[in-house]
């Protein structure tokens, strides 16, 4: 058998095969060296062999040193093994292996113990590593902004973000620059001196300020820094340019009318604020218009809203154009629009609203259609007796509503006297709310006399207020009012159906007598309007032939289709219906024959020229006749004095109505006179006039058609 010789077990140099190696050879040095005096004299310097053996067979050749360091004395192994009682051991045992044997244990533990600490250290310490590496991470990974700056400001750490804020592509070309470099030169100064401040007293700053890119470019940054310690603090950088565009944005739509782009109330009252703070400061003069177009809800309701906008953003290109630089054009609203005029004398003023006004009327085009547009603007001159831009606003609406009350097209001066006049509308209209509801209203009635005779032949039912503090109330004041608010409905119900009740009461004491009541533009126009007086009359049993419906011939010619529709209705249900105000609403002759009416009504405006305007006399001729041709009764209103009866009796009216009969009188008193049956008003001789009976009114109706209209005898007939 050929001898084999004895090779060294190959080992890598590192690793864990290795560290495994020297612990080997470390453990048999520490155990033959141990038990070494147990052996007697010369025994440590045997034990070194099999402790050299081992490492030579590991491969550790270094091994080989460490083993020679073993050979010194029993003491120097104490030292070296850090055993202190290793010595007294061996001097009082020398012969025994006993106490050796214990002091290998006791190397052992402490052996054990020293590389469980140094395990625990080295997991701690890894630990803390992998915890450094994870927030590096982080902190490069964040959105914001972060860098780290010394006492000075210099960046001694930056994260990506923070860099590409400031255009740079890596952290490390901001080392070393301190951070005010990065604002601009002219906020540098006091921002340093304002962080400074803070850091030393509170630690901590945050604020807007602006940043600089690397190429020069700015961008609004929010930042803050907080000191670490005495060398370090923290910087923390956010770009708001989104922020404060939207920000802007939103200040914008507050300040602006998003549909023309205009200035809105909010911030013309803001620049009137300002002028009224120079005024008071001796400032220049100052004029503030208030412009309203006519009509535009027409054109809204005709072509739509989309196209109402396009229109309106169209009249304020043209306001615009009009005015100059530095007056504020506004769109408060609706089709509503404001200007303040500053440093404009009022003279300035009426030019500048004469080119405003014809700039509207000029055709305008729109989708192929040409529109003319006019205004109404109300005109405040100066601020002196002012406190609050509203005031100035509010009396600017007032002189508007007061131009497009005398017409529109034009434009009307503040004064005093309109604020005065609106005081007392608005407390009117407040009070006007609940006098139905407190009983305020009663009906008086104004006797129809038959001309004649005398006898009354009919009533015509007037609403009458009677105002705890202001007392009666006209007419005239109230009812525009209630029209304008819509009150005339529930009014206009409560007058019929209490004009029904009073009628029908009068009917039950043997004086049966028909009554009028006149319908508003906006009854008329109810579509359950049939529905609503045939309940009135079944609610109040009155017979229909005893109620007649007026409504005026301006209102009678809005609609023809819905006019005819609605009369056609109402005399299905048997009432009576008047034209009223007739030859003031320029009727047409062929659509009046289509027209199921049974009476026209002079207005009084012809009848005050009775007897002394040839003009008068003749329309009075004209509608009498036209009346009777048409076989309708003819009821002449405002009769005041005998001389205009008598004239009326001459023409051929039937009926009148007016002072020189009676005046509008409380239901009780009509009923008294009801009840004697004493004829009104005919002192006077009837004259040569034949009156025509209502019997012969309604047989020339039936065989009217078509009849050329003629005049039945005129003056040079007597």
């Amino acid at each position: 058998m050929p001898h084999r010789r004895l090779q060294p077990i190959p080992l890598p140099a590192t690793g864990p095969r290795a560290a495994l190696a020297a612990g080997s050879v470390a453990t048999y040095a520490v155990a033959f060296l141990a038990l070494a005096p147990a052996w007697g004299p010369g025994a440590t310097a045997l034990a070194i062999l099999p402790v050299a053996l081992v490492a030579w067979l590991y491969g550790l050749r270094a091994g080989l040193a460490v083993a020679l360091l073993c050979l010194p004395l029993d003491t120097l192994l104490a030292n070296l093994v850090g055993f202190p009682g290793w010595g007294a051991v061996v001097a009082q045992d020398r012969g025994g292996g006993h106490a050796a044997l214990v002091a290998v244990g006791t190397i052992v533990g402490h052996l054990r113990d020293l590389g469980g600490h140094l395990r625990a250290e080295v997991a701690e310490r890894a630990r803390a590593e992998a915890t450094l590496r994870q927030q590096a991470a982080a902190m490069d990974a964040a959105i914001d902004g972060i860098a780290i700056v010394d006492a000075a400001g210099h960046h001694r750490y930056a994260n990506s973000a923070y860099a590409a804020l400031f255009g740079h592509a890596v952290p490390a070309a901001l080392l070393g620059i301190p951070w005010q470099a990065l604002v601009p030169g002219g906020e540098r100064a006091a921002l340093a001196r304002e962080v400074g401040t803070a850091l030393a007293t509170v630690g901590h700053w945050r604020g807007e300020s602006t940043g600089v890119r690397r190429d020069g470019g700015t961008f609004p940054q929010e930042s803050s820094l907080t000191r670490i310690d005495a060398a370090a603090s923290v910087r923390v950088v956010r770009d708001v340019s989104e922020r404060t565009a939207f920000e802007a944005r939103l200040a914008h739509l507050a300040h602006h009318d998003p549909l023309t782009g205009l200035p809105n109330r909010t911030l013309l009252l803001d620049h009137l604020g300002q002028a009224l703070g120079r005024a008071r400061r001796g400032g220049p003069p100052c004029t503030t218009l208030f412009l309203d177009l006519d009509r535009f809800k027409e054109v809204n309701d005709t072509l739509g809203h989309d196209a109402g906008d396009r229109l309106l953003v169209a009249v304020a290109g043209r306001l615009r154009a009009a005015l100059g630089a530095g007056d504020t054009l506004a769109r408060l609203g609706g089709d509503e629009f404001a200007v303040l005029l500053e440093e404009r004398a009022e003279m300035d003023a009426a030019g500048i609203v004469a080119r405003l006004l014809a700039a509207l009327t000029a055709p305008l085009a729109l989708d192929g259609r040409e529109y003319h547009l006019d205004a109404s603007v109300g005109i405040v001159t100066g601020l002196a007796g002012y406190a609050r831009p509203e005031e100035v606003l509010r009396d600017a609406d007032i002189a508007m509503y007061r131009a497009k009350a005398a017409g529109g097209a034009d434009y009307a001066l503040f004064d005093p006297a309109m604020q005065a006049a609106l005081t007392t509308r608005v407390v009117l209209e407040r009070d006007l709310r609940g006098a139905l509801d407190r009983g305020e209203f009663a009906l008086h009635h104004q006797p129809i006399v038959e001309l004649a005779t005398g006898r009354i032949a009919e009533v015509e039912a007037l609403v009458r207020w009677h105002h705890p503090a202001r007392g009666l109330v006209s007419p005239a004041a109230f009812i525009p009012l209630a029209e304008e608010t819509g009150l005339i409905v529930p009014l206009g119900r409560w007058v019929l159906g209490e004009a029904c009740r009073q009628a029908r009461a009068w009917a039950d004491a043997g004086t049966p007598v028909a009554v009028a009541v006149n319908l508003t533009a906006r009854e008329f126009q109810r579509p359950d309007l049939a529905g609503e007086v045939a309940a009135v009359l079944a609610a109040t049993g009155l017979a229909p032939e005893l109620l007649r419906l007026e409504i005026t011939e301006s209102l009678a010619m809005r609609d023809a289709a819905a006019t005819v529709a609605t009369l056609v209705a109402l005399r299905d249900l048997g009432v009576q219906i008047a034209i009223d105000d007739f030859g003031t609403g320029y009727s047409s002759l062929a659509y009046l024959k289509r027209l199921p009416v049974d009476t026209l009504k002079i207005d009084k405006a012809f009848v005050d020229g009775l007897g002394s305007d040839a003009g008068d006399t003749a329309i009075a001729a004209a509608i009498v006749a036209l009346g009777h041709t048409l076989g309708l009764r003819v009821i002449a209103e405002g009769v005041e004095t005998a001389a205009q009866a008598a004239a009326l009796r001459d023409l051929g009216c039937d009926f009148a109505q007016g002072y020189h009969f009676a005046r509008p009188l409380p239901a009780t008193e009509v009923g008294t006179l009801l009840g004697r049956g004493a004829p009104l008003g005919v002192t006077l001789a009837l004259g040569t006039r034949r009156v025509v009976s209502t019997g012969e009114l309604h047989r020339r109706r039936r065989t009217r058609d078509r009849q050329r209209l003629l005049p039945a005898g005129g003056p040079s007939a007597d």
